[in-house]
């Protein structure tokens, strides 16, 4: 890399995070990139030259919340030594993760929306994209290890399909309930506290696992031991997750 692709990568990763400092204090919708490109001491030029459009942002921000997320799934990885702890680990973490970084949760899951992806330039998106399947790879490797030890079982003999399936029905999870721990109905009237959404996520995560044939009388137990302690290292996660000082 030359100095003057040095200077535009720093600039750039300067801009993302002063950027995700004004999305946690005002929120994504109220960010508007005159105001960004003062903050960054940059002019308004400048910034297109980094960024597109505001789309094109909100995918740089995503990316840098998702990589971020990568390092504490492996983090979690290297905590545990079998495969069912594993992925237990890295479902009750990305639910942990979502909780500590709140609006900055929520951009990276609207990046991945046709609506915001679609109007991104191609380089921004393919960088995401290539992301995101190496952390499915990742997960996925821990499914099939799971399957290969008769910890999960493929009723219908196909193992590559039903770690696929898995593998989604895991990311389902993940999205979906972070999605309605943070509904309106559910913020608004204060209709769950924090150790019933803990409960949901621990009895769901459960439930998932069980599902596809993991027994162990002590799994859920194991999977609240396993909760309390990501939350214990929960400095670690918020180290790790929250955009870096650039």
């Amino acid at each position: 890399m030359t100095t003057k692709q040095e200077k535009h990568k720093a600039r750039e990763m300067s801009i993302l995070s002063i950027a995700s400092e004004m999305i946690t204090e005002e929120g994504f919708f109220n960010l508007r990139m005159t105001d960004l490109a003062k903050k960054s001491a940059i002019s308004v030029g400048t910034l297109y030259v980094h960024f597109e459009s505001k789309e094109d942002l909100l995918i740089g921000i995503g990316i840098d919340a998702i990589r971020n997320r990568y390092k504490l799934f492996k983090y979690s990885y290297d905590k545990y030594s079998n495969s069912i702890e594993r992925l237990s680990a890295i479902l009750i973490c990305d639910h942990i993760i979502n909780e500590k970084v709140g609006e900055i949760s929520e951009i990276e899951r609207l990046a991945q929306f046709p609506s915001v992806w679609k109007r991104a330039s191609y380089r921004r998106m393919e960088e995401m994209n290539l992301l995101c399947q190496n952390i499915g790879e990742f997960v996925r490797s821990i499914i099939e290890t799971s399957l290969d030890s008769g910890d999960l079982r493929a009723y219908n003999d196909k193992t590559d399909s039903i770690a696929t399936c898995i593998n989604i029905s895991a990311w389902g999870v993940c999205i979906g309930m972070h999605h309605v721990f943070n509904s309106y109905c559910v913020k608004s009237e204060g209709l769950l506290k924090p150790k019933d959404i803990e409960h949901a996520y621990v009895e769901t995560v459960h439930a998932l696992i069980s599902g596809f044939g993991y027994k162990n009388e002590n799994f859920k137990t194991r999977l609240y031991e396993i909760y309390s302690e990501l939350k214990k290292d929960s400095r670690n996660c918020k180290k790790e997750c929250e955009p870096e000082a650039k």
